[in-house]
């Protein structure tokens, strides 16, 4: 029996595999396993570390970087019950893409620890093996799965990273006033992403309430420990992760007692009930924070898949309830309601223009350059209004790098819609807006740009003008709104 002939026939192959057709074919175990080991150079193993002792992945010249490659390795992966499977699962659920940091909660290994493959290790083989890639956006480091991967449609969840990002921030920051208005851990040692038993978690803080600590001033604490996935329809591959950091850490006394979470959105049965099963508290933010919060996330989950949509759909009365409650629970850090400025912008710009707003839109111009309207208004046949939003609060003021910035996009931008034939023979015009100030600085630049530019308009608005444009549509509820949750901490 020929070695390379089998996998041509059957594709790539765990070395197992090829033993147990030999061994069906009347091979003795000693006679396949020589057979296999004298396989010749034309046979090819996988680098790395990826399977059982003795066990290896075996391949042809042909197969490298093949769809049936990858396939064949994603199965053999699942089958060995590999740590590299149970990460690349965990990835998949959060679109196929996640920053490094959040990765290193989702891979399930550890900082460092005997006799265990660590992360870093994981990382490394991932990417040499192809399976998965570290990019760079904007200044934040990526993990992202290689798009020829044939993953089970069950797995892959197609939502939006970014959306997943706001979901997941505003469960975390939940969580964390939870935890601190119920007194369950020690208030200034509460960390959003931290280490325990060299495992990374979305949330730890050691906990001095009975009974992960006895005696608060002889022992040293417990903790608890908290994951996120926002995403709904969690299956029970995407929680494997967290059951070998729970398992792995359970079985290490001399850490000391802790208390493991995993919250998310939605689980299906199978999922819920192994979580309940392995023995760690498995939830959802409606169940632990009442119906009104996961009522909250899946609208919010609705609006940021579709802002534009949502602008015009949504009354200001809708729009200011649901920014509200946001911030209820967000607390003080204004990062989602920043973000949901554009909603808001959108809004009293359909209102203003009597158009409907393309929130979030992304171009790229000729020479390849690429960009995003933060809301992209055309008014009826005359002109293209263009507008960049900074929910920011009183205190976080617009500087002139920002501007600079913003400067170099709109010529991104002009580049694009004189390209465009619709687009070129309409007005343009161009406006920064934010729900706080302008340095000194950046005014004189922002001033010195309107007086230069002859062929489109550029204009700005501070909160004051932001709030007379809200007045002018009749937008109490929004006007209401800007003044209570984008002023100053």
């Amino acid at each position: 029996m020929d070695i390379k002939e089998l996998l041509k026939k059957n594709g790539p192959m765990l070395s197992s595999s090829i033993k147990k057709i030999m061994l069906d074919a009347g091979f003795s175990d000693e006679a396949a396993r020589q057979k296999i080991s004298r396989a010749g150079k034309q046979v090819k193993t996988l680098q790395g570390n990826f399977f059982p002792r003795r066990t290896s992945f075996l391949y042809l010249e042909v197969h490298e970087n093949t769809t049936e490659f990858f396939e064949n390795l994603v199965a053999a992966l699942k089958e060995t019950n590999s740590i590299h499977y149970g990460a690349i699962a965990a990835l998949a659920a959060r679109g196929g893409k996640t920053s490094l940091e959040k990765f290193k909660v989702l891979s399930g290994a550890p900082k460092m620890r005997r006799k265990q493959k660590n992360f870093d290790l994981l990382l490394r083989e991932l990417i040499h093996s192809k399976l998965a890639f570290k990019k760079d956006e904007g200044g934040v480091e990526v993990i992202e799965l290689n798009t020829s991967l044939s993953l089970p449609s069950e797995i892959f969840n197609n939502d939006k990273t970014e959306v997943l990002e706001v979901l997941e921030e505003l469960i975390a920051a939940a969580m964390m006033d939870w935890l601190k208005k119920n007194g369950l851990g020690s208030y200034n040692k509460l960390k959003r992403t931290g280490e325990f038993n060299s495992y990374h978690w979305d949330i730890t803080v050691p906990s001095y309430v009975f009974p992960f600590c006895i005696k608060k001033e002889q022992a040293k604490p417990g903790f608890i420990v908290v994951d996120i996935l926002p995403q709904y329809d969690i299956q029970t591959a995407h929680i494997k992760y967290f059951i070998k950091k729970f398992e792995s850490s359970r079985s290490q006394y001399k850490f000391g007692m802790f208390f493991p979470i995993l919250i998310g959105n939605g689980f299906i049965p199978d999922a819920f009930n192994l979580g309940k099963k392995s023995g760690f508290l498995i939830t959802t933010p409606g169940n632990l924070f009442g119906e009104s919060v996961g009522v909250l996330l899946s609208d919010l989950k609705n609006t940021l898949e579709n802002m534009s949509a949502a602008a015009m759909q949504k009354s200001e009365d809708e729009i200011s309830k649901m920014i509200r409650s946001v911030a209820k629970l967000e607390g003080k850090s204004n990062n989602i309601r920043g973000q949901l400025f554009e909603l808001v912008a959108g809004h009293i710009v359909s209102k203003a223009f009597g158009s409907f707003p393309d929130i979030g839109k992304k171009i790229q111009a000729p020479n390849g350059e690429k960009a995003e309207i933060d809301v992209f208004c055309i008014e009826g046949n005359k002109a293209i209004r263009i507008f960049e939003c900074k929910g920011n609060n009183a205190n976080q003021v617009i500087d002139l790098p920002t501007i600079e910035k913003w400067e170099k996009k709109i010529n991104t931008i002009r580049n694009w819609l004189d390209d465009n034939d619709e687009y070129r023979s309409r007005k343009q015009y161009f406006e920064f807006w934010t729900t706080s100030s302008f340095k000194p600085e950046a005014i004189t630049y922002l001033d010195k740009i309107k007086a230069s530019v002859k062929k489109y308009t550029v204009d700005y608005k501070a909160s004051n003008g932001v709030l007379a444009m809200a007045k002018n549509e009749n937008l109490n509820s929004i006007h209401t709104l800007l003044l209570e949750h984008y002023g100053a901490d």
